[in-house]
């Protein structure tokens, strides 16, 4: 989640404060539109339901965004100074993937996630599917979360701690999985978007699949990524 050689000072911190703060509050009002204004979600139900949806989006905005700067950086000079805010971007995100996990628990029902249920009570293969992709890739991003402590970076060869970053792109693509199996049925239902606005699936899908393409345009421009 960080380049071994950056230094990360104190003012890092407040500045992903800031962003955090911003990705919560941009998709909290956003899922307040879709699901509450123009849907059926109960204003109950913001506490917890809706305001798990931002988080969650928020955690893949900053994860993402912690694997975007490089790439970035090697395409154009404007973004350098974000190089050194990578770290705390992908604590941050692995943090707020936490909370989900913990805000998920009490509301994980047939009464708030019908659709995740067969009629027995069961969750559907989908949604089994969905819940083990999440897990393994919160397993997974705990790698990089460790080796970026700098005693650990530390005492580890350069090439050997860079692999181990690169497992966070893995974890990205976990959870693409893990999002899709939930709502790619409603991906191509416009029809059906409440208000017209996209599913939150699908857009924080388009953001790990953009990721995706832009560390690969980086890469095949010959300017190397810079983890």
């Amino acid at each position: 989640m960080q380049e071994r050689s950056e230094k990360t000072g104190g003012s890092s911190i407040p500045v992903c404060v800031v962003i955090t703060l911003s990705c919560l509050l941009m998709t909290g009002l956003y899922a307040y539109t879709r699901y509450v204004y123009f849907g059926p979600i109960a204003e109950s139900k913001i506490p917890l339901y809706i305001s798990n949806k931002a988080i969650s989006w928020s955690s893949v905005l900053l994860l993402c965004s912690s694997f975007a700067v490089g790439p970035l950086a090697k395409l154009t000079d404007r973004c350098q100074k974000w190089v050194a805010y990578r770290q705390v971007f992908g604590l941050t995100g692995l943090w707020l993937a936490t909370l989900h996990i913990l805000v998920s628990m009490p509301i994980f029902n047939m009464f708030y996630y019908t659709g995740f249920f067969n009629l027995d009570g069961t969750l559907k293969v989908t949604t089994e599917l969905s819940m083990l992709a999440g897990a393994v890739a919160w397993m997974v991003l705990l790698f990089p979360a460790v080796v970026s402590l700098p005693a650990v970076a530390a005492s580890m060869p350069a090439v050997g701690w860079r692999r181990v970053q690169r497992l966070g792109l893995v974890a990205l693509l976990i959870i693409f999985s893990h999002v899709a199996w939930l709502g790619w049925s409603g991906w191509f239902l416009p029809a059906d978007w409440f208000g017209g606005l996209p599913p939150i699936t699908l857009i924080s899908c388009g953001v790990i699949a953009l990721l995706m393409l832009l560390r690969l345009t980086a890469a095949l421009m010959g300017n190397g990524v810079n983890d």
